[in-house]
């Protein structure tokens, strides 16, 4: 089916959390395993149905779609599991082939005003939780720039480096921050 397609770059857009905000060990396994397959399984198969193609004319992109989730969030195991492993993916595909024209990257954003996730919390978006246009533009003008990993919007690029910079600490902040939100999600 694909065969005849001359296909020379690949966005990984899929992904999102299925079931709501709940602690992990509420998570039923067959929730678990749609997470997995929603949001890293169709980018592994599409990628493993790509990449020969794009090897084979050393040249070409992929871009996967993370999130800074993947630095952990509670309530969220399932989707923020995922998003790391899409990370360790992307890096490690990066590794593999990226001397062979090929240019692997990850666009991984912050919050993204989105009707399913945010927009339950936000009225609407604003600086720190743009409209998804706006993030997409920025990933798509900085692919092949920054590495295998980029925080494509500039304010989740400082929220990210705040973030790397403050290592374990960060845990409380993540804590007061998610546990708001699946209170919230259960008030409504």
């Amino acid at each position: 089916m694909i065969e005849p397609l001359d296909v020379g770059f690949l966005v990984n857009n899929v992904g999102g959390l299925i079931g709501p905000f709940s602690p992990f060990l509420e998570y039923s396994d067959e929730v678990m395993e749609k997470n997995q397959q929603f949001n890293t399984g169709y980018a592994l198969q599409t990628i493993r149905l790509i990449l020969p193609k794009l090897l084979k004319k050393h040249c070409g992109g992929i871009l996967n779609i993370g999130s800074l989730s993947a630095l952990g969030s509670a309530y969220l195991v399932p989707y923020s599991s995922e998003k790391a492993r899409l990370l360790s993916l992307t890096e490690s595909l990066a590794l593999e082939y990226g001397d062979k024209g090929v240019i692997i990257q990850c666009a991984s954003p912050g919050r993204i005003y989105t009707p399913g996730y945010i927009s339950k919390v936000k009225s609407t978006p604003s600086l720190d939780c743009p409209h998804p246009r706006k993030v997409a533009e920025s990933a798509l003008n900085m692919f092949g720039a920054g590495g295998p990993i980029v925080s494509p919007y500039w304010v989740h690029d400082i929220q990210s480096r705040a973030l790397f910079l403050l290592g374990i600490f960060r845990f409380p902040i993540f804590k007061s921050i998610y546990t708001n939100l699946y209170k919230n999600q259960i008030m409504k």
